[in-house]
């Protein structure tokens, strides 16, 4: 996702790039989607060994059909290294970070976490503001 860089400490802060990716989603082949009955915007569970949490759908066919991505750029609940094992690289202890075997459960929109909820309030409030800044003339 090229609209947030690391945790998005900076990047969620001008308006433009949070309209254009204001929470995190459960990016997922439309294949894939279709076997657990998932189409755009549903709230979807997804659980590890480690945890779990609920994020919408987002059905797109440039991922591999059988692979799911959840966006970093957030913290705290919907963190999605909260799914991920703690492994430390063995040389350079960095954390791993990256992948994990998760399970898939179409769920309510209900079951979006309070912060999820506060995310789409802000971008709705960062567009709103947006509209009514006057053009500036260069």
């Amino acid at each position: 996702m090229v609209f947030h860089y690391l945790s998005g400490t900076q990047t969620r802060r001008i308006g433009f790039l949070v309209e254009q990716c204001p929470h995190p989603y459960l990016e997922i082949h439309p294949r894939l989607a279709e076997q657990y009955g998932l189409a755009e915007g549903d709230a979807v569970e997804i659980t590890s060994r480690r945890g779990s949490m609920v994020l919408p759908a987002k059905v797109v066919k440039t991922i591999r059909p059988d692979t799911v991505f959840i966006p970093y750029h957030w913290a705290g609940a919907l963190s999605a290294n909260r799914l991920t094992a703690r492994h430390l690289d063995p040389v350079s202890k960095i954390p791993e970070f990256k992948v994990s075997a998760v399970r898939l459960q179409k769920t309510t929109k209900d079951q979006f976490s309070p912060e999820l909820a506060e995310l789409q309030r802000m971008a709705f409030e960062a567009r709103s503001t947006q509209s009514q800044m006057p053009e500036q003339v260069f």
